[in-house]
């Protein structure tokens, strides 16, 4: 076969089309650093965020480089929200994770801490749930004592059966009461304990560099309602963190000086936020 066949396109064109699969490809590749997609919306209408990618040639270098800008996708209504640069918004994301931190010495205090509210927890709970056993087999002695008055003929029928609907509801109430000590009396303490992992973790995820899909997880680990406002990036921290925030103030300008009464104090602080009040 001599290969004398008419083309069907153009070679130019062939080579066009091919050249654009080609882009269009690499596009698709690159796309999964495109990490802050998913986690911010727009402040102003509630869309979600999109990102672009700008490629740039310099000539006097010969360089070509690629920017990232994320904006709103306005898809909900007209939105004159600014686009923000994929490094701004990097930037400010670092900051959120960063003011969460804690330095290992701090780590080391709280986790001893946690690990002594744990034994006081389990022996609070089964401090409860005998005296809640004991409560029940008074009841029931209750209620013995009641029918056997009551077939004596010593209290009447109205009476009787007013009692043994209270005794009832008493009974109800303390085995209900006995399920969520069970169920719930240490409940507080794995996210206490993974709050503490977090805070240690946050220093290297901020500092560390080309790691944006491990920021925008973390960051979601910490964090909910990631807006972006005037290319200002606000969240709301999770319980917790919040507190870990907050008391960082007190503690960062001084760290060497500070002592280990008031790490546990600033643990106390924070155990506070992430305990829930049933359980104080």
């Amino acid at each position: 076969h001599d290969g004398t066949q008419e083309l069907f396109l153009p070679k130019e064109l062939f080579q066009s089309v091919q050249r654009i699969i080609k882009e269009r490809e690499h596009s698709c590749k690159k796309s999964h650093r495109l990490s802050y997609t998913g986690l911010v919306r727009c402040a102003s209408c509630g869309g979600a965020i999109t990102a672009e990618q700008h490629h740039k040639y310099y000539k006097t270098t010969g360089n070509h480089a690629t920017y990232t800008y994320y904006r709103c996708t306005r898809k909900i209504r007209p939105c004159r929200e600014p686009e923000i640069t994929g490094i701004d918004m990097e930037s400010q994301l670092r900051g959120v994770v960063a003011s969460v931190a804690i330095p290992e010495r701090f780590g080391d205090i709280w986790s001893r801490e946690l690990d002594k509210d744990e034994q006081m927890e389990k022996l609070l709970a089964t401090t409860r749930i005998q005296n809640i056993e004991i409560a029940l087999a008074q009841i029931d002695q209750k209620q013995n004592t009641l029918l056997d008055s009551y077939l004596d003929g010593i209290v009447d029928k109205e009476s009787y059966q007013a009692k043994k609907s209270q005794l009832y509801d008493h009974k109800l109430k303390l085995n209900e009461d006995l399920e969520v000590v069970r169920a719930n009396g240490a409940q507080w303490i794995e996210p206490m304990r993974e709050l503490i992992m977090c805070a240690l973790q946050a220093h290297k995820i901020a500092r560390e560099k080309n790691n944006s899909e491990e920021l925008s997880f973390f960051a979601k680990r910490i964090g909910l309602n990631f807006f972006l406002s005037e290319r200002r990036l606000t969240c709301e921290l999770k319980r917790g963190y919040t507190a870990l925030q907050a008391g960082r103030g007190a503690w960062s300008a001084d760290l060497e000086k500070i002592s280990d009464s008031k790490i546990v104090a600033f643990y106390v602080d924070v155990r506070t936020a992430v305990r829930p009040p049933s359980a104080a």
